[in-house]
């Protein structure tokens, strides 16, 4: 939340935004950024396209990772995991085909497509075996190099049991999805679930023991208990479906932590209703009882009027950049195909 001196009443305010980046130096935009009466406004944040994915399948990119080298792409395809990659070095990037495909039970609803250290990565794996109909989310947290592909869960390394990744009694209670990432300085590996009760549920564990423990295990799962004496973590009761006004979630897409444990969630509803597109980031600092202590950011600079825009991804990079990844669905075929991908860097929200 940004304060300004002499604002008295809500509203939205021309506010001079004087940056180390040339593009918004001197840049005056809209932000509504003012709290009265414990109401936060949305903040409208800068965006900026870095890259337009073209993806050898028609499918949103669930996860986009931007590293040194490569980008990275995970997608969903007929209950698989694909991730394919491809060099950074420019803007418009057409993806070759997967070099990782995921199948099976090492397949699994996710998000997670995340850098482990020493050429690992977390990937979700394990469809939710509860769910009957709709997304069967991934409920363990595996780790595997890339290029490899695996049909079991059971071939991977992997954390298990992570209904326990909280402070909350979790006895009786069953995950609906589990995702993961790493602090930008790689120190901490933050397990975030969402129960079937639609609790939220984050949990930071140190990152080399969790390798360490993988390391020694080999494919056994490692319950994630075995790591509670390290473990700082809390939960929000109302998280999805929770909160109000513009931190209200009604859909959950990705997330990612900084530094100072503050969690971001990547939010919007897949819809055709153009109205109703309004991407945003919620900013929740870490130990909240509500999504109402956090901040939202509206994403209306990623919105393409030509298409049917779905904000996907989050990533905090350890240069402190932080990137969204959107898909852009046709208005015009009845199956509302995805044209393309694309990559933004997102401004003033850390």
């Amino acid at each position: 939340m940004v304060n300004i001196k002499g604002v008295r009443k809500e509203g939205r305010y021309r506010y001079g935004y004087i940056g180390n980046t040339s593009n918004f130096y001197n840049y005056w935009f809209d932000v509504a950024c003012v709290k009265l009466e414990g109401r936060i406004i949305m903040i409208e944040a800068q965006v900026q396209l870095l890259h337009t994915l073209k993806m050898p399948y028609a499918r949103v990119v669930q996860k986009g990772n931007i590293g040194e080298t490569y980008v990275y792409a995970l997608q969903m395809y007929k209950n698989q995991t694909l991730v394919s990659r491809i060099r950074n070095d420019q803007e418009y990037l057409s993806f070759p085909s997967p070099q990782t495909w995921l199948t099976g039970t090492a397949s699994g609803h996710t998000q997670t497509w995340e850098y482990a250290t020493k050429n690992n990565w977390f990937v979700g794996v394990k469809p939710n075996e509860r769910v009957t109909e709709g997304i069967k989310w991934s409920t363990q947290i595996a780790r595997m190099k890339f290029g490899e592909s695996y049909d079991k869960n059971t071939q991977l390394p992997r954390l298990s049991q992570l209904v326990e990744a909280t402070d909350a009694n979790w006895h009786g209670q069953h995950l609906l999805r589990v995702e993961a990432a790493a602090t930008p300085n790689y120190d901490k590996l933050l397990i975030a679930g969402i129960w079937n009760n639609y609790s939220g549920h984050f949990a930071l564990y140190n990152l080399d023991s969790i390798n360490s423990k993988l390391n020694s295990y080999g494919t056994t799962p490692v319950p994630i208990n075995v790591f509670d004496k390290e473990k700082n973590a809390f939960h929000i009761d109302n998280f999805f479906n929770g909160g109000s006004g513009d931190t209200y979630i009604d859909s959950v897409q990705g997330f990612d932590i900084d530094n100072n444990w503050n969690i971001y969630v990547t939010c919007q509803k897949s819809t055709t209703i153009e109205s109703d597109i309004h991407p945003k980031i919620v900013k929740i600092p870490w130990g909240s009882s509500s999504n109402n202590n956090g901040q939202a950011f509206s994403l209306n600079g990623i919105v393409d009027n030509n298409y049917y825009t779905e904000l996907e991804s989050i990533q905090i990079t350890g240069t402190g950049n932080v990137y969204v990844t959107a898909s852009y669905h046709d208005k015009y075929d009845a199956n509302n195909t995805v044209v393309e991908s694309r990559i933004y860097q997102v401004f003033g929200i850390l």
